[in-house]
């Protein structure tokens, strides 16, 4: 019995070892995500300069007001932090 065991054995990974390896091909992106460049952070009195895709709508805004900033062209986008 243990005979025919090892011969199963040898015989599986016989034929997998004589197999070519499989080619991976990447993955096709799901989703493609807008780039939005920030800093990380910025200190009070700061110029915050950014970039956001051209056609995006940016609202700035903190617990009581917010304020919708122009976006260019190129999509730059400037504000203070005051």
């Amino acid at each position: 019995m243990k005979k025919l065991f090892l011969i199963t054995l040898v015989m599986l990974f016989s034929s997998c070892a004589s197999q070519a390896p499989a080619t991976l091909k990447p993955a096709p992106a799901l989703l493609a995500l807008p780039s939005i460049d920030l800093p990380a952070s910025a200190a009070q009195g700061s110029l915050v300069l950014g970039h956001v895709p051209a056609d995006s709508k940016v609202e700035l805004a903190d617990e009581t007001s917010s304020t919708v900033l122009k976006v260019a062209a190129n999509g730059r986008i400037v504000f203070g932090i005051g």
